[in-house]
């Protein structure tokens, strides 16, 4: 993964946990965090990682 920030969305994908996923996703946009790159570098990352 190349952006850091995006290592808390990983893990709470990956553990099930909606709520707080969600709130991450909320506090990345707050910090400018493109939507693109939430989908790509967390939300994707975190689906090849439970296909394994």
């Amino acid at each position: 993964m190349s952006d850091p920030s995006l290592n808390l969305l990983v893990e709470y994908l990956v553990d099930g946990d909606r709520k707080r996923s969600l709130n991450e996703v909320i506090n990345l946009l707050d910090s400018h965090v493109e939507r693109e790159k939430i989908v790509t570098e967390g939300v994707e990352v975190a689906m090849k990682r439970l296909e394994t």
